[in-house]
């Protein structure tokens, strides 16, 4: 067990259909792992909790567990979600670890649980294809 404990964070960055705002908890294991196991086993219609992944059968470190906090409305945000939501959270954890924001020694001991905020998704802008 690390002496880590619990961690809460959020990020925000860009404008309209660019902007990307994310909330993260992140612990030990024996504290905040509890909380990770029952996000997974209470899923509820429009929300399915799953691991963030760099690439398919490639989860992070730590294990990142991802939760939409908006209802899953229709397939562009179910794509977005599980592609390029998940995603910016995957990249962020793995650079946390690749940087020492996290020692990589005790990455394996924590967890951690991001989601994406809000419900409502930004328009395409014009020159959006």
């Amino acid at each position: 067990m690390t002496t880590f404990g619990i961690r809460i964070g959020e990020a925000y960055t860009g404008d309209g259909a660019e902007a990307a705002h994310v909330n993260v908890v992140i612990g030990d294991m024996s504290v905040l792992g509890p909380s990770f196991a029952q996000a997974i086993a209470n899923q509820g219609p429009g929300h399915a909790p799953f691991v963030t992944v760099l690439r398919p059968s490639l989860p992070v470190r730590p294990l990142t567990l991802f939760v939409n906090k908006a209802t899953i409305a229709d397939e562009r945000h179910g794509n977005l979600t599980w592609g390029a939501a998940q995603a910016g959270v995957a990249v962020g954890m793995t650079d946390a670890v690749a940087t020492g924001s996290i020692a990589a020694d005790i990455a394996g001991d924590l967890v951690a649980i991001g989601s994406r905020p809000g419900g409502r998704l930004p328009r395409p802008s014009a020159t959006s294809p």
